[in-house]
């Protein structure tokens, strides 16, 4: 996947404009970021089986990596349709691709849990029924709060839910999104602090799920994102700023997102007994709102291609992994209850040989699943001819 040069880059259209995604650079190094922020999910699911990479989920709030995801997700898709056609069905062809986008591989995965899983696929607090059923076939799971629907099956697809809810809301919140951008940032906070007073409000630690998994408690980082790319545009109209200042730069907000994620517990435990932030607030400083921020910027600073870091990042090799970051989301925790579900007829390995070859697993169903189930039924449901795939960051 070709990455334009530096001098043939060209800057997205500004809203209105009816030039195609294709006259846009190509932003692999965003694409590359998903593998990363999918790796650090995997680490965090799996540590305790394997007994690896324990010190860096207790020590750093490694599930911020999901709203990394909410915010690169507002991003790109402000990045490639800074205005949806006002011809009609402009609204319904973008909605189709994200279903063509999302769906095919959620479908693939539930059905692999009943397939790959018979004793092992029990939604948490219970047996299935058709309600938990059909809440994860029309990915409404994350608005229910009861472990028995939005962890159920496989459970980090609550965060899919919550990324279909992004993506009807995204008609409205782009409409004459330059001129409107302040005040729906703005309004995309209110849902987020009721949710928040609710939790304070009725102080039930079953309720305290709601601000990290409901969509409207995330809408937030989704627009975010959206903001961001009015901030690359902006700043990529402007006279590019020097290679070495551009890759300290880089540096400078992958060592402060780095660093936020590492003191986000301990700054969570610092807010224990402040009545003013309450278990809701916690909750979601912790899981998304510390890094929200940080991560903004970082993909800011990678969409500029400025930089040794977003050049580096912008290699085949790493680009393919981005790419095939989604199956690895929701392939992982399949595969770890798969493993665990069937370790005693597995050959004894020592730790780490278990560990790399459940990667290597993990990888490769991963690539598999994206070659043969994401992009065919992607081109299939989006009536698109078999061509090369752009090298957007997919959201």
């Amino acid at each position: 996947m070709a990455i334009p040069s530096e001098s043939r880059a060209r800057i997205a259209p500004a809203e209105g404009d009816s030039a195609s995604a294709g006259a846009r650079p190509k932003l692999g190094a965003l694409t590359s970021l998903r593998f990363a922020a999918a790796a650090l999910i995997v680490v965090h699911h799996t540590h305790a089986e394997f007994g690896f990479g324990g010190w860096l989920d207790q020590t750093a709030a490694l599930d911020q990596a999901v709203g990394f995801f909410f915010i690169l997700s507002g991003f790109i898709l402000a990045y490639a349709h800074p205005s949806l056609e006002e011809s009609r069905g402009g609204t319904l062809r973008f909605l189709r691709a994200r279903f063509a986008r999302i769906y095919p591989l959620h479908l693939a995965t539930f059905l692999l849990v009943f397939l790959l899983l018979p004793d092992a696929w029990r939604t948490q607090g219970g047996p299935p029924t058709l309600a938990t059923a059909l809440a994860n076939l029309t990915l409404v799971q994350s608005w229910i709060p009861d472990g028995r629907y939005y962890f159920s099956y496989n459970g980090p697809s609550w965060s899919i839910s919550t990324e279909a809810t992004f993506y009807l809301l995204f008609p409205l919140l782009i409409y004459a999104w330059r001129r409107t951008w302040p005040w729906k940032l703005a309004l995309s906070i209110a849902p987020l602090i009721a949710i928040v007073a609710f939790v304070n409000h009725e102080d039930d630690f079953a309720l305290a799920i709601l601000p990290y998994i409901h969509p409207l408690a995330r809408l937030f980082e989704f627009t975010l994102g959206m903001t961001a790319a009015l901030v690359w545009r902006a700043l990529a109209r402007r006279p590019r700023m020097g290679r070495a200042v551009a890759t300290c730069l880089e540096l400078a907000l992958v060592a402060l997102a780095a660093w936020v994620m590492l003191r986000s517990n301990h700054w969570l435990s610092e807010l224990h007994r402040n009545p003013l932030v309450g278990l809701g607030g916690k909750v979601w400083l912790v899981h998304g709102g510390m890094a929200c921020l940080p991560f903004a910027a970082l993909v800011v600073a990678m969409a500029l291609r400025a930089g040794l870091v977003s050049r580096a990042l912008e290699t085949r090799a790493l680009v393919l992994l981005g790419e095939v970051s989604f199956a690895v989301y929701l392939l992982h925790h399949i595969l770890l209850r798969a493993y665990q579900a069937y370790r005693p007829a597995l050959p004894v390995l020592p730790p780490l040989a278990a560990y790399l070859a459940f990667l290597a697993t993990l990888l490769v169903t991963s690539y598999l699943a994206w070659r043969l189930i994401e992009r065919p039924c992607r081109r299939l449901l989006r009536g698109e001819e078999a061509r090369p795939e752009l090298a957007l960051a997919r959201s």
